[in-house]
């Protein structure tokens, strides 16, 4: 496991490169957090994440979650609170698919709207979105 730790830090580091930077959409889950623990490994402060209140979500999970992503794994993470948004464009929405896509278009915008953010307020501009890889 050790050589596949290593292989994986390594591809991150040659496909990101020594200056770039990277946003990373956090769900709170395990397969985000791993993925985003192991870029940060190699990007330390080049990585930002978001995670986004959709308002969907159990009481207080947005704030455990923070939690858990700040004070325990020690990542750089935005909280962004789009539970309005999000509940007035799934109002009257009752087919499945068509709920999927507008969330999923709807987390884009998102992710689109933070990194104009960070172009904007900090001249960063991320050219790199970490996905998971199941290997």
């Amino acid at each position: 496991m050790a050589e596949v730790l290593e292989t994986q830090l390594k591809i991150i580091a040659e496909q990101v490169g020594p200056d770039e930077h990277a946003i990373c959409a956090l769900s709170g889950g395990v397969d985000s957090t791993v993925a985003a623990t192991l870029v940060h490994k190699v990007l330390g402060d080049r990585l930002h994440c978001v995670f986004v209140d959709h308002g969907l979500l159990r009481h207080k999970e947005a704030e455990r979650v923070m939690e858990t992503f700040t004070q325990h794994l020690h990542l750089p993470v935005t909280l962004v609170d789009d539970s309005a948004k999000m509940l007035a464009k799934l109002k009257g929405v009752t087919d499945p698919e068509a709920k999927r896509k507008c969330i999923g278009g709807h987390f884009i915008e998102v992710f689109n709207e933070y990194s104009t953010m960070l172009q904007e307020t900090r001249g960063i501009k991320p050219k790199f979105l970490v996905q998971q890889q199941h290997i």
